[in-house]
């Protein structure tokens, strides 16, 4: 899975923090987080690039189309 997430630079380091920490999931094979890049025409606002690559058991939970497991739910 690739991720553009824009925000300010504090924004874009918590976001950086955060997808760091899934490396520690242990249905979370790989985690890429690039370093934050400035928006063109912008001094305010920059980017960075995320790469999360799940292992195949979650993936295949997915494709199966049942519920995930609770960690994984959205709360409503």
């Amino acid at each position: 899975m690739k991720i553009r997430i824009m925000g300010t630079k504090d924004e874009c380091l918590v976001a950086t923090a955060y997808y760091q920490g899934l490396e520690k999931d242990p249905n979370v094979q790989r985690v890429e987080v690039s370093k934050p890049y400035a928006n063109r025409g912008s001094d305010t606002t920059f980017r960075i690039y995320v790469e999360v690559e799940y292992k195949d058991v979650i993936l295949e939970t997915v494709n199966v189309c049942e519920p995930l497991p609770s960690p994984y739910r959205r709360r409503k």
